[in-house]
C-alpha cells in the first residue's frame, strides 16, 4: 500500500499506520519480531517483521516523494538491507524519530510531543556508516553497494544517499527539489510549469496539492505545514 502510494506520488490512506504500529507491537510483545520469515516475492533476502517495520520508518523518513520512481523502487529495497543498523527502542529513551504506537501517525520529529508511552527510532548507526561510505566515492555521481546480513539490494547514487543521510540524520531542513523541478524552478506567480501555461498549471494542481500534503507529514513537527497553501495560493514564498 506505501509503495503504491509513493510511486503514485499520493497521500497515505487513513488506517495504515495505525495498523503498521499495532502488528508490529504484537511482534514485539510476542518476541517474533526478529523471528525470519520467507515470502516467495523477496528472493535473496531474510525478512523479519522488526526489519520490514524499520524500512518502512526509513522509507518515509526519507521522503520517497521528492525522488524519481526509480528512485524510490530502488532506496525501498536498499532501506531494507540498511536496517540492521537502526533499532526501536521501546522505551522511548534513545534515538531520534519519535513514533506513536497508539495513533495512526507516522515516525515524527525528535521534537514532536507525545503524551503517554512512545517508542524512538535510532537511525544513527545507519547515518554514520553511510557518511562513511560517501567518503570513499570519487564523486557522488558514483554509487553506493547495499550489502548487509539481511543480503543484497540494488546500487543507490551517492547523490541520492546524501539526501537520505540528511533526512535520516534529522536537520529540519526544508525545500521539496522534486516539486521545483516540476514547476520549472520559477516562482509560482509566473504560472511556470512543465506545461508552460495556466492550462498546465491547472492540469498539475491536484498532483501537487497530494504531494505536498506528504511532505508537510514528514515537516509537520518542524514547522507549520505551508507548502499546500503555497500551491493553492500561488505564493511560492510559502514554499
Amino acid at each position: 500500500m506505501l509503495s503504491k502510494c509513493y510511486i503514485a506520488y499520493s497521500e497515505i490512506p487513513s488506517g495504515v499506520w495505525g495498523l503498521l504500529h499495532r502488528l508490529v507491537g504484537f511482534a514485539y510483545e510476542s518476541q517474533l519480531a526478529d523471528k525470519a520469515v520467507t515470502d516467495s516475492q523477496v528472493g535473496g533476502i531474510t525478512l523479519t517483521a522488526e526489519s520490514v517495520y524499520l524500512q518502512t520508518l526509513l522509507t518515509f523518513i526519507g521522503n520517497p516523494y521528492r525522488l524519481t520512481q526509480k528512485e524510490i523502487v530502488d532506496v525501498e529495497a536498499a532501506a531494507k538491507v540498511w536496517s540492521t543498523h537502526c533499532r526501536v527502542d521501546l522505551n522511548g529513551t534513545s534515538g531520534s524519530f519519535v513514533i506513536d504506537p497508539r495513533s495512526d501517525l507516522p515516525p515524527m520529529s525528535p521534537r514532536a510531543e507525545v503524551e503517554g508511552r512512545y517508542w524512538r527510532l535510532d537511525s544513527s548507526g545507519l547515518v554514520q556508516s553511510l557518511k562513511n561510505q560517501l567518503r570513499m566515492l570519487s564523486s557522488l555521481d558514483a554509487p553506493v553497494a547495499v550489502r548487509g546480513r539481511l543480503g543484497l539490494g540494488p546500487d543507490v547514487p551517492g547523490e541520492v544517499v546524501e539526501k537520505l543521510t540528511v533526512a535520516w540524520s534529522f536537520s529540519g531542513e526544508r525545500g521539496h527539489p522534486r516539486l521545483l523541478d516540476l514547476l520549472g524552478r520559477q516562482p509560482l506567480t509566473d504560472w511556470s510549469t512543465t506545461g508552460h501555461s495556466g492550462v498546465g498549471a491547472l492540469l498539475v494542481l491536484p498532483s501537487l496539492l497530494a504531494a505536498v500534503g506528504a511532505f508537510d507529514a514528514v515537516d509537520r513537527a518542524v514547522t507549520p505545514p505551508r507548502s499546500a497553501e503555497a500551491i493553492s495560493t500561488w505564493d511560492a514564498t510559502l514554499l
